[in-house]
């Protein structure tokens, strides 16, 4: 096989070195675990060959799983992220600075946004409280916080299986997820 030809160099060195299997021997006890006891070199080439390609088909089922779940994170990533963009689309600022208990509401996640964004990144904490630090109305502000949301959405499971029921539409459906 293909892993033999590659490794035989190798193997052959390590046959040839010492008295006789010696060299095998220890490999044997230490690493490969396989009886070289009156074997000859390609007796004992195959059984490493095997032997690898086992290890081998194993770490690509591994690897293959995470490529799975590497894809379902990135899918639902995009979903969520195209969520927010919906969600920024609908925000009316106007409409939010004339309504008191929409002005609440969005003050209200804003600053929940901004405690988790403290305790669970404060460099896009450092960013936002910048962003919100100019005389802008609740309205603007809640349109500028609204993006920072997926990067705490991974400590909130509450949020997550809200929005896999219930599809998130506007800025409401999130304040409804989060209280």
């Amino acid at each position: 096989s293909e892993l033999i030809q590659q490794n035989a160099q190798t193997i052959n060195l390590l046959y040839v070195f010492g008295d006789h299997n010696t060299v095998l021997q220890d490999i044997d006890r230490s690493i490969i675990g396989i009886n070289t006891e009156g074997k000859s070199k390609d007796q004992i080439l195959e059984i490493v060959c095997q032997k690898l390609s086992a290890e081998f088909e194993q770490l690509h089922r591994r690897h293959d799983q995470h490529d799975d779940g590497f894809t379902q994170i990135e899918q639902r990533l995009q979903s969520i992220e195209s969520q927010i963009e919906l969600v920024l689309q609908g925000i009316n600022i106007s409409e939010i600075d004339s309504n008191s208990e929409d002005s609440r509401k969005a003050e209200e996640m804003i600053q929940i946004v901004l405690a988790k964004l403290a305790k669970y990144d404060v460099v896009r904490k450092i960013e936002l409280d910048g962003k919100l630090q100019s005389d802008l109305s609740t309205g603007a502000k809640l349109k500028l916080t609204i993006p920072f949301i997926p990067g705490i959405l991974q400590y909130e499971s509450d949020l997550l299986s809200f929005s896999s029921k219930t599809p998130i539409k506007s800025w409401k459906d999130l304040w409804q997820a989060i209280f």
